[in-house]
């Protein structure tokens, strides 16, 4: 089936208009492309499957991207960016609280040779386990409150980030109280 607009000489069929304007925008699209320098390209950290890597993406964006990003998708781009800078928050707390615990039990050493090494094995095994537990509390989350399976991630990332900074709240009163 044609479809004719105009009349006349002036007839143009529809397919034929319709893929010039297609071939428009794709060459137009790709010199914009061309002409842009691989930094400013956007990288769509939603297609990257791992979490880790995919929070680590969003760190990476600059303020302007991220401003943009957030635009797009309000309280869906910056949760990822925040939970990467707290996963490494969590990751220094951890090895503060090791380093304390060695300067502070170091003479247990004569007694208990293994208790420091203990201490920061349960210490290893404990963050491992309540990892696992966010991880499985937050996908949990969106299915319970009723979310479609596509606003879940972002939920679910949201969640993370909330119990992260609990987390580092506890780890950081943990510190204080090894320090004491």
């Amino acid at each position: 089936m044609d479809i004719v607009v105009g009349t006349g000489r002036r007839q143009l069929r529809f397919a034929t208009l319709l893929f010039v304007a297609l071939s428009a925008c794709s060459t137009t699209r790709a010199a914009q492309q061309a002409d842009a320098s691989p930094s400013d390209q956007d990288q769509n950290c939603f297609a990257i499957g791992k979490i880790d890597d995919r929070e680590r993406c969003f760190a990476q964006m600059t303020e302007q991207n991220m401003a943009e990003c957030e635009r797009v998708s309000p309280l869906t781009c910056r949760p990822y960016q925040e939970m990467y800078a707290a996963s490494q928050r969590i990751k220094e707390l951890n090895a503060e609280i090791v380093s304390i615990s060695k300067l502070k039990y170091a003479s247990y050493a004569e007694s208990d040779e293994a208790y420091v090494s203990d201490l920061v094995s349960y210490l290893e095994e404990e963050s491992a386990a309540w990892e696992a537990h966010r991880d499985a509390r937050c996908q949990l989350e969106p299915f319970i409150d009723g979310m479609s399976r596509s606003e879940a991630g972002d939920i679910t990332e949201a969640c993370r980030l909330d119990m992260t900074n609990d987390r580092i709240q506890q780890l950081e009163e943990l510190a204080i109280e090894l320090k004491s």
